[in-house]
């Protein structure tokens, strides 16, 4: 039930973000907070089910807020995602992790330079973090995978029309599958 409720969190629009961070930085449970501030809270929660369900038949699980692997870093931050959503070894958490982020319409130059430094950063040992986005996001992706690293995606906006989409078509054909389209 605990998941559900962070996964119900994040499925709000992003700007509940800071207010949701702020709250479980608290400690206020995440079945207040979907309560507080979802208009209807069992609608979400029923939403929140179905994507555990389907991510799960995927291969796709859910590090939630407060879950040992959470990466303690993301618990500082003023808008944190309630839930990171893994594909894999939950330990691919642990080790030294870079964000890769930037435009979604990203030149050809800061594509290439994403996905060379991506690709630096892995063949050292770094998980390459970013969004799932089009752009950069995805340039960084495809870079660490190159290298043979562990491309780590968080934040999947699940609010967003495609991104849900997108994280199932993750789960289904894994890392490389990373769409170059907006979600």
């Amino acid at each position: 039930l605990r998941a559900c409720n962070l996964i119900a969190l994040s499925l709000l629009p992003l700007h509940h973000r800071r207010v949701i961070g702020a709250e479980l930085g608290a400690g206020t449970p995440a079945a207040a907070i979907v309560d507080g501030l979802a208009a209807d809270a069992s609608a979400l929660r029923a939403h929140a089910a179905r994507v555990i369900a389907v991510t799960a038949a995927r291969g796709l699980c859910a590090v939630g807020w407060g879950d040992d692997a959470y990466p303690p870093l993301l618990t500082v931050i003023s808008d944190p995602p309630p839930v990171i959503w893994l594909r894999g070894d939950v330990n691919s958490l642990r080790p030294l992790a870079i964000a890769i982020v930037g435009s979604r319409a990203g030149s050809p130059y800061a594509l290439s330079v994403a996905g060379k430094l991506a690709s630096d950063l892995a063949a050292q040992g770094c998980v390459v973090v970013s969004g799932l986005a089009r752009g950069v996001d995805s340039a960084a992706h495809r870079g660490a995978l190159e290298a043979g690293g562990l491309p780590l995606l968080t934040s999947v906006r699940l609010d967003h029309a495609n991104a849900g989409e997108a994280l199932l078509e993750l789960g289904e054909h894994g890392a490389d599958a990373i769409p170059d389209r907006e979600v």
